[in-house]
C-alpha cells in the first residue's frame, strides 16, 4: 500500500468544540429616543397627538328612502289642494269686496258661490286677513271719519288737507255708512297736483251722478273723481254745490 494511503489511514479526527453560549449573547442595541415635537400652537399639537391605533368611529350616512309612486301623488295632491284653496279664497274676497260683505247687489246665486268656494277649501278666516291693514293706515282711516261733517241731513263729507293712500279713503268712506243715519259718504283728498274723491252710497242717492258733474263716475253705489289743478277747499265747494243741484232736480221731478 502507498504510504499516501497509510498516512490517511492513520488519521485521526478531532472532536469539534462549539463555542460557549456566553461568548455567543449579541449585546441589543440601544433604542433611540424619538425627536421632541416643536413647540407650537395648542391646535397643532393637538393634531400631531393623534394614535393612529385609536382611530374616531365614523357614522355610515344612512340609505335614502326610495321615494315610492305613492308618496309623490300625495305630495302632487297636496300641492293641487293648496293651490285650489288659495283661489277659492281670492275668489271669496272678490266676492266679499265687491257686495260689500253680502249687504249689496246681493242675490240667491251669490251665496251659492260663495258656499262653493267654501266647499273647495276657501277660509273665511283667512280672507279676512286679507283686508288687515297697518296701524297708520287705520289711523289715518279714522282721523278721516273723526273729521267727518254731515252735509243736506244723510250725506257725510270727510274732507282730508293732508294726502292719504287711496285704500284708506275708500275704508273711510264704506265705515262712514256704518254710522246710523248716513245714507251716502264722501272722502276728499289732495295727491300729487289734484284732489281724489271717494264716494259710496247705501239710500237712493246717486253718488255717480253726484260725481259725473265733477268729471267722475262710477255707479249708483261707489264712485270716484279726480280733479287737477285745484285745492281740496274749491273742491269741496264745487261737491255742495253738485248736491245741491241734485237734490233739487230730484225734488222737482213729479212723484
Amino acid at each position: 500500500m502507498p504510504n499516501i494511503f497509510k498516512a490517511f489511514s492513520k488519521a485521526k479526527a478531532e472532536p469539534y468544540q462549539f463555542p460557549d453560549a456566553a461568548e455567543l449573547a449579541v449585546e441589543p442595541e440601544p433604542e433611540e429616543e424619538p425627536p421632541a415635537p416643536e413647540e407650537g400652537p395648542p391646535e397643532e399639537a393637538a393634531r400631531l397627538d393623534v394614535r393612529v391605533d385609536d382611530p374616531e368611529p365614523v357614522a355610515e350616512p344612512e340609505p335614502e328612502p326610495e321615494e315610492s309612486p305613492i308618496s309623490y301623488a300625495q305630495l302632487q295632491a297636496e300641492v293641487i289642494l293648496a293651490d285650489a284653496r288659495r283661489e277659492a279664497e281670492a275668489l271669496m274676497a272678490g266676492l266679499m269686496l265687491d257686495t260689500k260683505n253680502f249687504t249689496m247687489r246681493t242675490g240667491g246665486r251669490t251665496f251659492e258661490a260663495a258656499a262653493m268656494l267654501r266647499r273647495a277649501g276657501g277660509d273665511t278666516g283667512e280672507v279676512r286677513k286679507l283686508f288687515q291693514t297697518g296701524l297708520d293706515d287705520a289711523v289715518a282711516k279714522y282721523g278721516l271719519i273723526q273729521n267727518a261733517k254731515m252735509y243736506r241731513r244723510d250725506i257725510a263729507i270727510a274732507a282730508s288737507p293732508r294726502a292719504v293712500g287711496r285704500v284708506t279713503a275708500a275704508q273711510a268712506a264704506d265705515e262712514l255708512l256704518n254710522i246710523a243715519g248716513v245714507g251716502a259718504s264722501f272722502v276728499l283728498y289732495p295727491e300729487e297736483g289734484r284732489v281724489v274723491v271717494s264716494a259710496r252710497s247705501l239710500s237712493e242717492t246717486n253718488v255717480q251722478v253726484i260725481l259725473e258733474a265733477l268729471g267722475g263716475g262710477g255707479n249708483a253705489g261707489a264712485a270716484g273723481a279726480q280733479v287737477p289743478g285745484k285745492t281740496v277747499e274749491q273742491v269741496l265747494e264745487e261737491l255742495h254745490g253738485a248736491l245741491d243741484r241734485y237734490f233739487d232736480d230730484k225734488s222737482a221731478q213729479p212723484l
